[in-house]
């Protein structure tokens, strides 16, 4: 099942923009980003997403228990050059762990009802194979047997960028 809100991206494209979110914070004298003060999801494109990760984790047994937002910035050479450099948010599901904290996951990566770890999901996607060798390229292989090169991921980017409610 698709998401119809159409906002979903790439597990690679989310791990670039996740990274450049953490580049950016460890050295914010960049000029060319564009950060934005708030974002504007539509509530059908909100619940369409909640409803497309609802049903991807009801069928291998994981209940989705709230949604992260998570800052990140858009590669330099995006294809839409409007949205180059520019700050975004996405919606990543959760679900407790065993611990019963809440956990960022994917729903597209279950294995026998328990989510693959993000983390990793995330650096594999950013990993170059021509660099993995041994166990690593192994698990890497795991990885891609889910979804060819990381096409897929069930993050929802953001809605529509917007200046904040601030009266003068």
């Amino acid at each position: 099942m698709k998401d119809t809100s159409k906002n979903l991206i790439s597990m690679k494209t989310a791990a670039e923009m996740i990274d450049r979110h953490d580049e950016f914070r460890k050295s914010s004298k960049d000029s060319d980003l564009k950060l934005v003060q708030s974002v504007q999801f539509p509530i059908s494109a909100i619940e369409s997403y909640l409803k497309y990760v609802k049903s991807l984790t009801r069928l291998k047994g994981v209940e989705v228990s709230g949604v992260r937002v998570v800052n990140a910035i858009y590669p330099s050479d995006h294809s839409d050059e409007e949205k180059r450099n520019a700050h975004t948010v996405l919606f990543i599901p959760t679900y407790k762990n065993g611990k019963g904290q809440d956990e960022a996951f994917d729903p597209l990566y279950i294995r026998d009802g328990k989510p693959e770890n993000l983390n990793e999901l995330l650096q594999n996607a950013l990993a170059d194979p021509e660099e993995n060798s041994g166990s690593t390229q192994k698990r890497h292989l795991q990885m891609r047997s889910y979804s060819m090169e990381f096409e897929e991921s069930s993050f929802m980017n953001f809605g529509g960028l917007g200046r904040p409610p601030i009266k003068d």
